[in-house]
Formats: structure tokens, C-alpha cells, sequence
């Protein structure tokens, strides 16, 4: 996708990798972006700031907190009324804590339901081009010297999940769906070695191992594990 004249928003945008990815779509020609931050005072002066070099009418701030659901859908809601498109969203907004549970319902659920409203306001549009959403991971508890961490993306698998899933679209998504990756299928064998690669290899820390057709693959491993 071009940046170029489209809209984007960017959740947890005020600071930090947030602020740094809406400048860059700005600086890329961005048409609109919608700024969700809940450190009010941050976001506005970030906004002034953007004014300042790009312009007013390009970048609105939005107090949000992510946590709460209605209140994330309403601010989703916002942007889209107000720019009337969303082509970009960003689900940027994280926290590192040890509260658990404020851990889960902003670095996962609220990526999560951003995921859903986003995909509940782009498809209501007729464009040119595909809506694209991007979620930021985060490293934070990756870090320790007494465990490991790595993630496994497994391709097709007929597992009885996706057998369930297939109840929930209708013929034609699911032709569409499937036509292109069904001779991509991975054999479950393949799938379960990746898992034991990540047991057993103790220099994967912070590791992304993909399972295709054509095996287990190492895609990054970003930390080296103390020994």
C-alpha cells in the first residue's frame, strides 16, 4: 500500500514508537492521522507539535483508553466519522507492568477488539486498495535469565479448530479462502517439530519459527540465551 493520501490511526500514539510511526506516515504523505493516547496532556502536545510541521487539518488527538472496550470503539468510531476512511491502523498501545491482568487487557485484548473494529469499519468501505493493520509485540518479558521465550506460526493445519471455523463464513469466503492455501497444507509432524526445536534449541530466546510445506524455519531469533 501507498501511504500517500491515506488515513491512518495509531493507538498509544502520543509517545514512544507510536509518535514515531505517525511522524514517519506523516512524512510519507499520510492524508489524515488519528492520534489515541490516554496521557491527554502528551497527546496534545505531540498533535501541536505535528500541526506545527504538517499542518493542522492532517493529525487529531483522541483520548482513549484502551482498556475499555466501548470506550475504544467509540474513539475507532471517532476517527472513522470524522476522516470518513480508515485505510491504516496501528495497534501500537502497550504497557509494561507487573499487573497481569492491566498487562493482558491492554497488550492483548485491546489489540485484539482494535483488530475487530478496525476490520468492522474498513469493510464497511468500497476501496481500491486493502486495509492494512499492523500490531506492535513487545520484548519486555522476553528478557530473563531463567526462561525462554518463542513464538510458532504454524501454516494450514486441519486441525477440528479450523474444521469449527469454517461454520462461520459463508461459501464464498471460504472458497476464497481456502483455493489459495489448501496445496500449502503442513503436515501436523512438521508442525509439532517446530515446537520441539523450540524446547530442546536453547539458543532460540525471543525466537519466530514458521512451519510451511517445506519445513521449520528460524525466521528470527533476536536474543542470545545466556549459557
Amino acid at each position: 500500500m501507498k501511504i500517500e493520501n491515506k488515513v491512518a490511526l495509531v493507538t498509544g500514539g502520543a509517545d514512544g514508537i507510536g509518535k514515531a510511526v505517525s511522524q514517519r506516515l506523516l512524512e510519507k504523505g499520510a492524508k489524515f492521522v488519528a492520534i489515541l493516547d490516554i496521557n491527554e496532556d502528551l497527546g496534545k502536545e505531540t498533535v501541536n507539535k505535528f500541526s506545527e510541521k504538517f499542518g493542522s487539518s492532517k493529525v487529531r488527538f483522541i483520548h482513549c483508553n484502551v482498556a475499555d472496550d466501548k470506550k475504544l470503539k467509540e474513539c475507532f468510531q471517532e476517527a472513522f466519522d470524522v476522516f470518513g476512511t480508515l485505510d491504516i491502523v496501528v495497534n501500537n498501545a502497550g504497557v509494561a507492568t507487573a499487573n497481569h491482568r492491566r498487562a493482558i487487557e491492554i497488550n492483548l485484548i485491546a489489540v485484539i477488539n482494535g483488530c475487530f473494529y478496525a476490520e468492522e469499519l474498513m469493510t464497511k468501505q468500497k476501496r481500491e486498495e486493502k486495509g492494512v493493520i499492523v500490531n506492535t509485540a513487545s520484548m519486555a518479558d522476553d528478557f530473563s535469565k531463567d526462561l525462554r521465550v518463542a513464538a510458532i506460526c504454524p501454516g494450514l493445519v486441519l486441525t477440528s479448530t479450523f474444521v469449527q471455523s469454517q461454520d462461520m463464513m459463508d461459501d464464498a469466503s471460504l472458497k476464497a479462502l481456502l483455493d489459495p492455501i489448501m496445496e500449502r497444507e503442513v503436515n501436523m509432524s512438521v508442525v509439532v517439530d517446530g515446537f520441539i526445536l523450540a524446547i530442546e534449541d536453547e539458543s532460540l530466546h525471543g525466537a519466530i519459527i514458521t512451519t510451511t510445506k517445506e519445513g521449520v524455519n528460524v525466521e528470527s531469533n533476536l536474543v542470545t540465551s545466556a549459557q
